[in-house]
């Protein structure tokens, strides 16, 4: 296969010279990952929100977060292969994990037979292999057989931080140049040489910044050094007031879940401390409030975020009920909307769901959201039992727990239900869970 691949590099080179180059570059950055897996993974948690810098060839476009995944993927292959006849006596310890791979072929599988009963049928079977396949392969198998250890976890969730940090100072910048006066004040995206590289929606912002308090919580348990803490503080303060400035209603919602049932978890038997300190956060914030009540009712960005949320949900319902078993196939939500009168003549344009559940129902009908329940089910409660069963390092996998718990309350609301934003958090969970009570069980069998 290397051969085969060198003597395409050389054709290349003889006939066209930059295309060679950027074949060999390729070629020495999947050998060097193979050996240093982890740096794959710390790559893919800091360029997770760069969904909107796109590869073209053709008709194919590929956004440079999958491109790179593809290519960590390559390197774990690679790797695998390597290992399969090197690894000896030990090769039951390189065996690949597959997490709940029964749930997940359950929803594909419902995914697949709901491709082959539409109309175009190539289209959906596509769409179900470049978002549905895609997601699980990685940005949940990767990071779960990567991260051996709790330094690569470290590291990862550093990653991971270090993007939140420079996406909320892409945020701030925006803030120079808008209408103080007239216009609606927010944090947004920017620009970088002519692309918006993480797209150009608030909530995009926010599906960064949400994982990311978590994270630095977790980053502080593990630091020990006071001037680290200090900065983990600054940096805490910094992503949650860039969150709240984005006046991103799905934001504040699931940031206020998480936090609460955070603090439940962690703090019952002393909530009462916490009335005062809430009370008064409350109060300093309520010009805030008032800012986003007049966001939903006097502006015409939020009323008309309202109604299109409203008459996207009328037109899954309705395609639920046409077809309620196995729903109108992958990838057609988009064609539902352009199909809607209504909505077409409201929004001129069509939109993706503004919700997982919504999506699914529509697309999948009522097989696939009983699988992807199922799915997320066994996830969850291999979480839980997981959580309840680490006497140490309890406190540092529940924060990676509500980052990802966090995402995933935002996604009933928002867009990026099949992308790595959503399911490298979950992968961080799981990995966390899985690394820590191995370590607990080897302590106990070594004290045997």
């Amino acid at each position: 296969m290397g051969l085969l691949f060198l003597m395409a590099v050389l054709y290349l080179g003889l006939s066209r010279p930059l295309a060679a180059l950027g074949a060999l570059l390729v070629l020495v950055f999947v050998l060097v990952l193979s050996y240093r897996l982890e740096w794959g993974i710390y790559l893919m948690a800091f360029f997770l929100p760069v969904i909107h810098w796109d590869f073209f060839y053709k008709s194919l476009q590929v956004p440079f977060i999958d491109l790179l995944g593809l290519l960590v993927l390559a390197a774990f292959l690679l790797n695998r292969f390597t290992l399969a006849f090197t690894a000896g006596p030990n090769k039951n310890k390189t065996a690949v994990k597959w997490p709940f791979l029964f749930g997940f072929i359950l929803f594909y599988g419902a995914s697949v037979i709901s491709s082959l009963l539409t109309p175009e049928y190539l289209t959906s079977l596509w769409y179900g292999v470049r978002w549905l396949l895609l997601f699980y392969l990685l940005y949940v198998v990767l990071p779960v057989n990567i991260i051996k250890n709790e330094k690569i976890l470290k590291k990862t969730i550093i990653a991971f931080v270090l993007s939140a940090v420079a996406v909320a100072i892409m945020g701030v910048v925006s803030l120079y140049g808008q209408d103080w006066r007239a216009g609606f004040v927010r944090v947004v995206p920017i620009s970088i040489a002519g692309i918006y590289p993480i797209g150009a929606n608030q909530n995009l912002i926010v599906e960064v910044l949400l994982p990311g308090i978590f994270y630095l919580l977790a980053l502080k348990l593990w630091s020990t050094n006071a001037r680290t803490r200090r900065l983990i503080n600054i940096s805490l303060i910094f992503l949650a007031v860039v969150l709240i400035g984005t006046f991103s209603r799905g934001g504040w919602l699931s940031l206020g879940v998480t936090v609460t049932l955070y603090a439940f978890i962690q703090y019952r038997q002393r909530i009462k401390k916490f009335i005062l300190p809430i009370l008064l956060t409350l109060i300093l914030c309520t010009p805030i409030f008032i800012y986003m009540y007049k966001l939903q009712t006097d502006f015409a960005i939020g009323i008309g975020s309202n109604k299109s949320r409203i008459i996207s949900t009328q037109v899954a319902i309705s395609a639920f009920l046409q077809k309620p078993w196995l729903g109108q196939g992958p990838g057609e939500y988009m064609n539902l909307t352009e199909n809607n009168i209504r909505f077409m003549a409201k929004f001129g344009s069509s939109l993706e769901s503004h919700g997982i559940i919504q999506k699914i129902i529509a697309e999948n009908g009522g097989l696939g959201i009983a699988s992807f329940i199922l799915f997320l089910g066994l996830i969850s409660i291999t979480l839980k039992q997981g959580l309840n069963s680490l006497p140490a390092k309890k406190e540092i996998v529940l924060l990676i727990i509500m980052g990802a718990l966090s995402i995933f309350i935002f996604e009933l609301f928002n867009t990026s239900y099949y992308k790595g934003k959503l399911w490298l958090p979950i992968a961080l969970a799981l990995a966390a869970v899985y690394l820590f009570k191995d370590k607990q069980g080897e302590k106990e069998n070594y004290e045997q």
